[in-house]
């Protein structure tokens, strides 16, 4: 009862785009994110390159290394260039992906986290040019620690969080898991 399966689902997002705002070939897709949006990952490819390819769209990528969701965080991504300049993008679809900083020991406060997620998602979701926002839970954290994250918050907590709040924002905003 509020707890989303863990399925990744963005490749159905991307087709289900398509529906919500007509014709595919001209649509501004953007990704937000830290460094998982941002960085290409170990095999040259991250999800930005490879949503991408698979779509045939082109995404302008707004990821920021070691950003958070939290104002209050330690690298916020509320007070990054990248994050002007999405707001100011004029996006017809909006990929939104952070928590894994949050999920830091010194970063992590939930009622926080609550609260600028829903103000983030909402402010994508309110501009002028009326985003499809698809929020994306961060992908498992698979050593405990690692870079101070606790798996147990990316894992158990921010999910279902993410899903709450995409839920109560409702019109044009899916959660992806």
């Amino acid at each position: 009862h509020g707890t989303p399966l863990r399925r990744p689902r963005a490749l159905l997002g991307f087709a289900a785009t398509c529906l919500f705002v007509g014709a595919c070939d001209a649509l501004r897709v953007i990704a937000v994110g830290d460094s998982i949006t941002e960085l290409s990952g170990p095999a040259g490819r991250g999800y930005v390159s490879f949503l991408s390819e698979c779509s045939g769209w082109q995404i302008s990528n707004y990821g920021v290394i070691g950003a958070t969701m939290q104002v209050a965080g330690d690298i916020s991504y509320w007070s990054t260039l990248q994050y002007q300049q999405a707001m100011k993008s004029k996006p017809d679809v909006v990929y939104l992906m952070l928590g894994t900083n949050d999920a830091r020991a010194p970063n992590w406060n939930a009622g926080r986290y609550r609260t600028d997620a829903e103000k983030m998602i909402g402010a994508f979701r309110d501009l002028p040019s009326s985003p499809h926002v698809y929020v994306m839970a961060p992908p498992p954290l698979f050593q405990d620690g690692f870079y101070g994250m606790s798996a147990q918050v990316i894992g158990e907590e921010i999910p279902p969080l993410l899903y709450r709040v995409s839920a109560a924002l409702g019109q044009n905003v899916t959660f992806l898991d």
